[in-house]
């Protein structure tokens, strides 16, 4: 049977704010955002686990109440993210990378709600309580924060909204749900499905969150083809999918094995001994949810099981809840 997206479904699509429409225009400027900025160098990893740690803590001092959890998982892939494209555009952080940091979330904020201000003295004061934590040298002063924000905002032509890993993955598991609700009308096999998403949405979070503190979210690894890389090698994981079919079409079955199996630990049973029927419901739903074809799929799957086995997991931040 192949499935499609009707029109009931594409309503609760959009009750859950993330519709067809947006998620392609969302695609859009992902690679608008990312085609300008191919000429700049990258942040050095020494310098990208320090402005990480430094936006962590900042983050979980601005954002407070009962929305901190999520805002903290939200708002610190958005300003990697940023960062990021800044710097492939060629904005050179050299030793101010805190008081870049503190104008990419004083940036964010503003995005967020622009009746709220984050005023450059006390991003400076937040700047010294981490500085103090040692995470950088150089104190910070509010023109230095000014200054950076200007740049930034120059460099980015005043587009400062661009989909983070955590837009897309939420956004696709949102689709999930509704795709499983509608199309899954075997109770059992439902409730596997749904059962298996729960329990995907930590450790894919936990790997994302690796990933992107220790590489540019740019290029094979920006934010859409990580997690749809991500949640295609979940779905192995808990197998929603099969091993095979999640394999790229020039690559032969035993290396597939191999390599998927450096990046995501040994392969279960039952996704090892499927064969992987290319049109299977679930390899359906997926493609739909993603709005993305099966070999794209398979593509990120392997781009980013290459990256993966070299990535700590130690110091992943703790995902919030799906």
């Amino acid at each position: 049977m192949e499935l499609i997206i009707s029109d009931q479904v594409e309503e609760q699509f959009e009750l859950c704010g993330e519709s067809t429409l947006f998620l392609r225009t969302r695609a859009l400027r992902e690679s608008r955002m990312l085609r300008e900025g191919i000429s700049g160098a990258l942040l050095s990893i020494n310098r990208r686990l320090v402005l990480g740690q430094i936006l962590i803590a900042a983050i979980s001092q601005i954002w407070t109440g009962a929305t901190r959890r999520a805002c903290l998982q939200k708002v610190w892939f958005e300003s990697m993210h940023m960062c990021d494209v800044v710097r492939s555009r060629g904005l050179d952080f050299a030793n101010q990378t805190t008081s870049h940091a503190m104008a990419v979330l004083r940036l964010l904020w503003k995005a967020e709600d622009a009746t709220r201000t984050l005023p450059s003295a006390s991003l400076s004061t937040l700047a010294d309580m981490v500085r103090r934590h040692g995470l950088d040298e150089q104190p910070v002063r509010p023109d230095d924060i000014d200054s950076a924000e200007s740049r930034i905002l120059r460099c980015l032509g005043w587009q400062i909204s661009s989909p983070s890993f955590h837009s897309w993955l939420t956004a696709f598991f949102s689709r999930l749900m509704v795709l499983i609700t509608e199309h899954l009308t075997d109770q059992e096999e439902s409730a596997r499905f749904r059962a298996a998403l729960q329990m995907l949405w930590l450790p894919i979070y936990a790997r994302g969150s690796a990933v992107v503190m220790h590489n540019a979210s740019l290029g094979q690894l920006a934010p859409r083809s990580l997690a749809l890389g991500l949640l295609g090698l979940g779905c192995v994981q808990a197998g929603v999918l099969p091993l095979q079919g999640a394999r790229p079409e020039w690559m032969g079955a035993a290396e597939w094995e191999q390599v998927y199996a450096r990046a995501m630990g040994p392969v279960l049973a039952v996704a090892a001994s499927s064969a992987g029927d290319s049109r299977s419901l679930s390899w359906q739903i997926i493609e739909l949810a993603t709005d993305s074809i099966m070999d794209a799929v398979r593509d990120v799957c392997w781009r980013v099981a290459l990256v993966v086995p070299g990535v700590p997991m130690a110091g992943a931040q703790e995902p919030a809840a799906v």
